[in-house]
């Protein structure tokens, strides 16, 4: 019989084939189990960690049989039973056992390949590994497309960061979770705090979520950067879902007299944003197009959580390693500039945009930051260092993070202050 915790990773695999995000539907699919905390653990692992390691499961796969005749229900099956094998503690007549009655149950004709794959490659998979790995082929190796490897190069090498190698074995990593403590609620007592964030912690079960909240603790750090860098008054978080950085700003701006818009594009996100904030007086949540908004007022920060790839999250979103393509950036890059140049008009005299994405790419950062302040003379940079004290690169005056630095995504940040 196969286990639960094999069922529900294999679920959510062929639900990311379909489209869906692993960090959305894993927590749907746990909740509807009933399944101990270890076999929780093991099915996000299995799950989660055959997503991230896809690229060199297949590369392996192609040495024992026709990858391309192969279903996505088979593919799936024996990337998993990889991961069991390589990356587990499991021994390997399980991962063999496991994957074919895991096959039988979901695709019975390919139970008899999968059986002979899987004993191949029981045997032999770190050899082929060797062997596949021997020319310092870095894509099957760490298991990132070649694309993002060159543009994570890139953007190191232009940070003096350090060789690329460890971030990406980094993004292999199951991060832990992480937690912040709204302001004015303090760290919980006996948690670990981080070392971004002063009122952030590493998890802890059973607390109220209306006080503490998942957050990686770069965002943490950005959004209290840019509140940090803010007069009071008026503040506006542009593309506020689902609405983590907002819930943190919201709860620093309530301490402060201090009022804030939250605008969001998608109606099911905008709902999450409504849901954080509830409990903040000093907020107000609109599902709308930030660039067609009707604003009645300037405000005195304009934080823009841009659309970008997403590439600093690939420790917590496996899947966007397989789902970003280069070609998308062209477009993103197209949206981020209409939201900084909307964002130019409804900032107040002195007033602060703080431009942020949860990418590394220079395209996405750096570029975009010059490409303002060459177009908008009206604004200054801010650095960020006047606001922060970290290691990190402060001969730039933007704010860069790096996963395998910082124990956080590797968030990118700019303030833009009008004079």
């Amino acid at each position: 019989m196969v286990t639960e915790s094999r069922l529900v990773a294999f679920r959510l695999l062929m639900l990311v084939h379909e489209g869906a995000y692993a960090n959305i539907k894993l927590p749907q699919l746990l909740q509807k189990s009933n399944m101990s905390k270890q076999d929780r653990g093991f099915a996000q692992e299995l799950g989660y960690g055959t997503l991230r390691m896809q690229i060199q499961y297949d590369a392996l796969i192609k040495e024992v049989t026709d990858i391309s005749k192969l279903e996505p229900v088979v593919l799936n099956i024996l990337r998993m039973g990889l991961h069991e094998l390589i990356n587990m503690r499991t021994e390997n007549h399980a991962a063999v056992d496991q994957a074919v009655e895991l096959c039988k149950q979901e695709a019975p004709k390919a139970s008899g390949l999968v059986n002979a794959c899987m004993r191949k490659l029981s045997s032999n998979a770190l050899q082929l590994l060797e062997k596949l790995t021997s020319g310092e082929n870095k894509v099957i190796e760490f298991a990132h497309p070649k694309w993002i490897i060159d543009a994570l190069s890139a953007s190191r090498e232009m940070d003096s960061a350090g060789d690329v190698e460890t971030l990406l074995a980094e993004n292999n990593k199951s991060p832990k979770p992480q937690m912040v403590a709204l302001p004015p609620n303090q760290i919980p007592e006996g948690a670990q705090p981080l070392g971004l964030s002063n009122i952030g912690f590493e998890s802890i079960d059973g607390l109220d979520l209306a006080h503490f909240r998942y957050q990686d603790q770069g965002s943490q750090l950005v959004t209290q950067i840019a509140a940090s860098a803010a007069k009071d008054g008026n503040w506006l978080d542009m593309c506020a879902g689902p609405g983590g950085k907002a819930s943190l700003l919201a709860a620093i701006a309530n301490q402060r007299s201090t009022s804030i818009t939250a605008i969001e594009l998608y109606p099911k996100r905008a709902d999450l944003v409504k849901d954080g904030l509830k409990t903040f007086p000093n907020a107000e949540v609109f599902p709308a197009d930030a660039l067609k908004f009707d604003y009645d007022k300037d405000y005195q920060l304009v934080l823009i959580d841009a659309p970008c790839t997403g590439l600093g999250a690939l420790r917590r979103k496996p899947e966007s390693r397989h789902n970003k393509k280069p070609d998308q950036i062209q477009n993103l890059n197209q949206i981020q500039k209409e939201l900084l140049e909307k964002a130019a008009t409804i900032t107040a005299d002195e007033g602060i945009i703080a431009y942020v994405t949860c990418s590394p790419l220079i395209e996405e950062t750096t570029s975009i930051a010059r490409w303002f302040i060459d177009n908008h003379p009206e604004f200054k940079i801010l650095p960020w260092r006047d606001y922060a004290e970290l290691d990190a690169n402060k001969a730039r005056s933007t704010l860069q993070l790096w996963s395998d630095r910082d124990n956080a995504d590797c968030m990118f940040l700019a303030l833009f202050q009008k004079q």
